[in-house]
């Protein structure tokens, strides 16, 4: 690289959320690093990195920090402390707790940074304003493609910055030749050629990325919508059921307790059957929508466990056979009071003491499945 060409700096920073043992707290733990047009990447010492008003720590040698901020934040702000550096993302600063991954990276322009690249920047920037005043993505999802964005625009910037090189390289020895070198004035104009038409194919595609990130945000959205719903619904059918479950003797009492119990199981029957026909297509859709690809594997082992565990082992044949049949029954006269009352209420006990011990657990499947798709939209 010529040494008076300027380079490229940014400043990644790299943030750890960690939950700490002490207190309602969280541990916020980063490493600041200088990125160059090169790729390489090396720590920044000396730094004042703050969240305020929480607290505020200088990067050390390696670039790491630690600042405690309070548990309960729904999002923080990052600020350096330091007039040479801006930051590019994530956008102002901001990071939504938790994070979609372990470690969030920060950009950082610093002093060297070309003018074409913090232009490019501002244009993002302001796409992605216009786009929050839309009110169609929810904060994190503007982050997320905000930072899509900006990495898209610095990798395009180092191939054109490749190339700009390689034009000043050509130029120099153009200047230092004795005799007129037709080739080599022909390959600049060449290059330089290939770098307008470059530029405008960068900025081509960044508008349509941005387009298209939009519409995969905003089917995410319906994707999420859907698939917390059906996890909900079958949970609170369950419950229902369950709960009528200890009232079944006013089904032998009046018609409108038997209108409740019907409504009560076809809307269960509704909720189950919603998974059982979504199964492939929520599973392959959160494959597809989420970066977190563990989450597909929960989501199927959370619909194998509704299908299975609960469904099939027990509010299927088993209640039909003894809860719902002898209900049958005796609506139907083949089977007389006593003997439906007493079928349908052991029936009734054996069902609600295996429902006691899997409700806790498909609540906590159900509850800790869509905070983790929510938190990682």
């Amino acid at each position: 690289m010529n040494p008076n060409q300027p380079k490229i700096l940014f400043l990644c920073l790299f943030l750890l959320c960690t939950f700490c043992a002490s207190g309602q707290t969280i541990t916020l733990e980063g490493r600041l690093v200088e990125h160059v047009s090169s790729g390489k990447r090396s720590p920044v010492k000396g730094v004042k990195v703050s969240v305020f008003p929480y607290g505020q720590d200088v990067t050390r040698s390696d670039g790491s920090f630690t600042i405690e901020i309070p548990q309960n934040r729904s999002h923080i702000t990052i600020e350096l402390e330091s007039k040479s550096y801006e930051i590019l993302s994530p956008n102002a600063g901001m990071v939504v707790l938790p994070p979609f991954l372990n470690m969030v990276e920060v950009l950082v322009s610093g002093e060297e940074t070309r003018p074409e690249v913090t232009e490019k920047v501002s244009v993002v920037n302001t796409k992605v304003k216009q786009l929050e005043k839309q009110s169609k993505l929810n904060q994190r999802q503007l982050l997320r493609l905000h930072k899509l964005m900006i990495d898209t625009v610095l990798h395009y910037e180092t191939e054109v910055f490749f190339y700009k090189n390689q034009i000043a390289r050509m130029e120099t020895d153009l200047s230092k030749s004795e005799n007129e070198n037709s080739i080599l004035k022909d390959s600049i104009l060449l290059l330089n050629t290939q770098l307008v038409r470059m530029d405008e194919r960068i900025s081509s595609l960044n508008n349509q990325l941005i387009v298209a990130l939009e519409e995969k945000f905003l089917r995410q959205q319906s994707h999420l919508k859907e698939v917390t719903a059906a996890l909900q619904d079958y949970l609170d059918r369950t419950h229902d059921l369950n709960d009528w479950l200890s009232q079944i003797n006013n089904y032998f009492k009046h018609a409108e307790a038997q209108k409740q119990i019907v409504q009560a199981i076809e809307n269960y029957n509704a909720a189950w059957k919603k998974i059982s026909i979504s199964y492939d297509g929520h599973i392959t859709s959160v494959r597809h929508y989420w970066e977190d690809h563990y989450l597909a594997g929960e989501l199927e082992d959370t619909y194998d466990f509704i299908l299975k565990d609960v469904h099939q082992e027990v509010l299927h044949r088993p209640f039909n056979e003894s809860v719902l049949r002898p209900l049958q029954d005796w609506a139907s006269r083949t089977m007389g009071l006593g003997a439906a009352k007493k079928r349908a209420n052991a029936g009734a006990a054996e069902t609600q003491e295996k429902l006691k011990k899997l409700l806790p657990e498909l609540e906590e499947k159900v509850t800790l499945l869509k905070n983790r798709l929510q938190n990682s939209i």
